[in-house]
């Protein structure tokens, strides 16, 4: 569909008795091209805003055993002028500066092309090879030049299609890496006098400049006006945009007044709404060109040095940026609790489960790169056993049910309050309105009902977002991740905190902009989701945004993957001396168990590690390890876990594999001197647990004989559910109860885990806990430490419909 505000022959017209009315009441000298402007001081900024390397963990840091991530730094030199030399980046294989790094030089102001040098480089390599490739081209360096007419930077002749800021794609050479760079006048104006030119010009989707186009989100266009005339110019202006199966085209009006002029379209704002393209199988780019006729400015300039140039900076022919996918599987929340041994069981009710779902998940959606995020309430209450080192049992143990029931992210959604009033059986995560353990944790976390916007954060820190180091900690930060976890809420270093910058297309959260933006837009302007502080808001209102570098990081995070089978490792490491150069660790692993879903970790080749850390998890076969290392997670937002660490991540299942064994540290205080050491390890026996029967009654089952009928369990019955699990050389077996329920006011929550880590045949549950009337599925899933089973079940039995409902206990 095409969308236009006016046709172009008919703009034109009305257009043009508009300028000549215009016209009559601007002066003479406002009218003459002159050779320079007087408030003009020729200042040349190049902006660096981010640099990302190809190959990620091959920094070498911590001995011959441990791959890191790079110590980036920039210089760079503007006209020739020194090298100027960027702060380091220390520990990120994609770092960010904010603000900007800025080189800047003072060139004459008849000067029309200005050269720019950039180099990469890692600070820690001595070897010669810590010079990155940012340039497709032979050398290293990104060699380029500035044009102060057209805003452009050139290379090797050919313009590059669009002012502000740039993606380089990486080079071709070992140590290849891309940036993303700026230039730009002192005053954002073009050198050439008398002259409207486009600054900025670029699809908008929640953040200004994308890396990415997310297909099938929202799409508005924003276009910034500059100008060098000393009086307001008229400017008709047409967009169009193009996703090689649609193409869309609006146009306006608009009056640019010396100061400049920001113009959205495809907002609702014109005659067009948001544009929602598709990835092109093709040719996988959104196109998009801006064309104008400006009041004033004859289409040829002939007077050097500026000659046509005038007529290319007000216009944007056929640039693009790449349209990719991006998932977010299922959410699932959970109305939960621990169970009443020292607190008070209340749940919070169905409707207040729901408001807080729909509140969180339409923020979600807002500012995360992804066009859709589904989700469901389970139809029913959880209440689980506290143990010790809560909340990581609880988490862990809720993690690995998610990801064998194909859940993304699964909510525990306690009554608001609940971290205070469980303050005492906390290990850590208090004071808080909500606790995940980061990466490690990356499929369940817990926050409180009736805050806003808390899951979403929660769910941030599960994509390894705000766990960056801040260049503080010494040993503590380099070898166990001690630095600033939660750097938006600290003073501005290594690039943070992060201001959450962009434009709401859909009006869904900042439906009239947000409090410190323009007014009459839906711009933002606001605190970083990933700044925890929300006291203060009204119920299921909004206060923050998303930042540009997080935005883009989440892009490629959430590209659609692969589907493998995974094994999950999780389990704990301990110092009881604390962590110091002098600590000596002690580790657990739990039950492994296999399914198919998303790696945390990408498999590589037998003895070569994947990830970074001074632990590491390794899958033995007869032809190698699958070694794997990693950072426990000794600390979570505000608090400190002590000598303790938590870990559970999935890789892919290798099917040789004889043995999961986990490793540490042997000397944090001689570097080149640390070897891994082996602490836990559970050996793979011949035999697989099997599975022939699961039923369920009213009364304990008999699983002798022919199984019978799914039963119907009346509301005032308890539901028992027994197996036949069996090893041939192991008796120690280790289960997980998933249940799909019956759609429930018209939502299909799908497989949701009950039962945790049950020791044993049989698990009950109180029918009056589930809200669903009608047929449940089951699963079942058993380890025997390596080798697992999973047994489904189309119809275990049906639920009559209930009235009273009371918490389903999870035995865990």
């Amino acid at each position: 569909m095409r969308h236009t505000l006016l046709n172009n022959q008919y703009a034109r017209i009305a257009l043009l008795g508009f300028v000549l009315i215009a016209i009559s009441f601007v002066t003479l000298p406002a009218m003459l091209r002159v050779h320079g402007r007087p408030d003009a001081d020729g200042t040349i900024i190049l902006e660096v805003f981010q640099a990302r390397a190809v190959e990620e963990d091959d920094d070498t840091f911590f001995g011959p055993i441990i791959g890191n991530e790079q110590d980036f730094f920039f210089e760079a030199s503007v006209n020739g002028g020194p090298k100027e030399k960027s702060p380091i980046i220390e520990g990120r294989d994609w770092a960010t500066w904010v603000p900007p790094f800025t080189v800047s030089a003072t060139v004459p102001m008849d000067t029309l092309i200005v050269p720019i040098k950039v180099s990469l480089f890692d600070d820690d390599n001595t070897s010669g090879t810590d010079h990155f490739d940012i340039n497709q081209q032979p050398g290293r360096d990104l060699d380029l030049f500035f044009n102060t007419c057209t805003l452009r930077l050139e290379r090797s002749g050919i313009s590059l299609n669009g002012p502000d800021r740039h993606w380089f794609p990486p080079g071709l050479e070992d140590d290849a890496a891309d940036v993303e760079i700026r230039v730009l006048t002192g005053d954002g104006k073009p050198f050439s006098p008398n002259d409207v030119a486009i600054a900025n010009a670029t699809p908008v989707q929640t953040v200004f400049n994308p890396r990415n186009i997310i297909a099938d989100k929202g799409t508005a266009f924003m276009v910034d006006f500059t100008s060098s005339w000393s009086v307001s110019r008229n400017v008709l202006v047409t967009v169009e945009m193009s996703d090689g199966i649609s193409n869309v085209s609006e146009t306006k009006i608009v009056n640019v007044p010396p100061s400049g002029l920001r113009v959205f379209f495809f907002d609702g704002s014109g005659t067009a709404g948001p544009y929602f393209p598709i990835k092109n199988s093709v040719d996988p780019n959104l196109t998009f060109s801006v064309t104008t006729e400006v009041e004033g400015e004859p289409p040829i300039v002939p007077e050097p040095p500026w000659f046509n140039c005038t007529s290319e900076n007000n216009a944007i022919t056929n640039a693009s940026l790449p349209v990719i996918e991006t998932v977010e599987h299922r959410t699932v929340y959970l109305a939960w609790d621990w169970d009443a041994a020292e607190s008070v069981v209340s749940h919070p009710s169905p409707s207040i489960v729901n408001l807080t779902r729909n509140s969180n998940e339409t923020f979600r959606k807002g500012i995360f790169p992804v066009a859709n995020a589904p989700s469901a309430r389970f139809p029913g209450t959880i209440t689980s056993p506290a143990t010790f080192l809560e909340p990581f049992p609880t988490l862990a143990s809720f993690s690995i049910g998610a990801m064998s029931a194909g859940i993304d992210h699964l909510v525990l959604m306690p009554r608001s309050g609940w971290f205070a009033s469980n303050a005492d059986r906390l290990t850590f995560c208090t004071p808080a309105i909500g606790c995940s353990l980061g990466s490690f944790h990356s499929h369940a976390v817990i926050a409180e009902a009736n805050s806003p916007m808390t899951t979403v954060h929660e769910l941030g820190h599960a994509h390894r977002l705000s766990q960056h180091s801040c260049s503080t900690g010494g040993l503590l930060e380099d070898i166990f991740g001690l630095g600033c976890r939660d750097e938006y809420t600290h003073a501005p270093a290594d690039g943070a905190p992060y201001i959450g910058n962009g434009y709401d297309v859909e009006g869904n959260i900042f439906p009239t902009g947000s409090m410190d933006a323009p007014d009459g837009t839906r711009q933002v302007r606001a605190i970083n989701f990933m700044d925890a502080a929300t006291a203060g808001l009204p119920p299921f209102s909004f206060d923050r945004w998303i930042d540009k570098f997080t935005y883009d990081f989440l892009s490629e995070e959430l590209r659609a993957p692969q589907d493998p089978e995974l094994v999950n490792v999780t389990g704990f490491v301990e110092s009881p001396s604390g962590l110091n150069a002098t600590s000596v660790f002690s580790g657990t692993l739990y039950p492994a168990f296999q399914f198919f879903g998303i790696p945390d970790m990408e498999e590589l080749a037998y003895n070569e590690p994947s990830g970074h850390g001074v632990f590491a998890v390794h899958l033995v076969t007869a032809q190698g390890s699958r070694i794997y290392r990693f950072t426990p997670e000794f600390t979570a937002e505000g608090t400190d876990t002590g000598g303790v660490g938590a870990f559970s991540f999935s890789v892919p299942w290798d099917q040789a594999t004889e043995q999961i064994a986990l490793y540490g540290p042997s000397n944090l205080g001689e570097p080149q001197q640390n070897q891994d050491v082996l602490l836990f390890s559970i050996d793979r026996t011949a035999a697989s647990p099997t599975v022939n029967t699961l039923i369920a009654d009213i009364n304990p089952p008999n699983l002798l004989g022919p199984r019978p009928q799914p039963p119907t369990i009346p509301s005032n019955h308890d539901i028992f559910v027994a197996w036949d699990g069996a090893d041939l050389d192991s008796q120690n077996l280790n289960a997980f109860l998933l249940l799909d329920p019956p759609p429930y006011n018209d939502e299909d929550v799908g497989w949701v885990p009950v039962g945790l880590n049950i020791e044993g045949n049989q698990f009950t549950i109180p029918a009056n806990s589930l809200f669903a009337p009608g047929l449940y599925k089951a699963r079942l899933l058993i380890s025997d430490g390596i080798n697992s089973v999973t047994y489904d079940i189309d119809h275990l039995f049906t639920l009559e419909a209930n009235v009273v409902y009371l918490p389903l206990i999870v035995h865990n």
